[in-house]
């Protein structure tokens, strides 16, 4: 009976938060300034940005483009997902793909650089965290796949 109080308190406590959140007024809140720019980013007709889950920028101005085309025959884990971590220099100009094959990459999610800029990429799909120095060499692996 115990834990049925408990539920039903904790139910009714985490809807209440909830109401209260959506209820918070934002209206004074500042607009992000931003400049768009159409066609940035230059890469061959043969490539495909499809699910883009990040970008990350490193300490040379260059971006890293975490990206799932959905063009592979096969992928690893989840039929057709590929993991594809693609490096613009900072004019938008493709410079490589990094990481191609890598066994830590089933299904990536995130992508930061370090002060060190190197990148380490989160993958849900094979529970890793993968640490890759500047000239594109893994250097630690952190988990393992299912």
């Amino acid at each position: 009976m115990q834990r049925i109080t408990s539920a039903i308190v904790i139910t009714i406590t985490l809807t209440y938060v909830t109401v209260i959140a959506q209820e918070i007024d934002n209206s004074d809140a500042g607009e992000i300034p931003f400049v768009s720019v159409p066609d940035y980013l230059k890469y061959s007709p043969e490539m495909n940005l499809g699910e883009t889950l990040a970008v990350a920028e490193n300490s040379k101005g260059h971006l890293l483009v975490l990206n799932h085309p959905g063009s592979a025959t096969t992928g690893p884990l989840f039929g057709n997902a590929t993991t594809q971590l693609l490096e613009f220099d900072d004019r938008g100009h493709f410079v490589r793909e990094i990481g191609q094959g890598i066994y830590g990459f089933g299904y990536s999610h995130s992508a930061r650089y370090d002060k060190y800029d190197n990148l380490w990429i989160v993958d849900k799909g094979t529970n890793a965290v993968t640490k890759i120095n500047p000239a594109g060499y893994v250097t630690l692996n952190l988990g393992r796949r299912p």
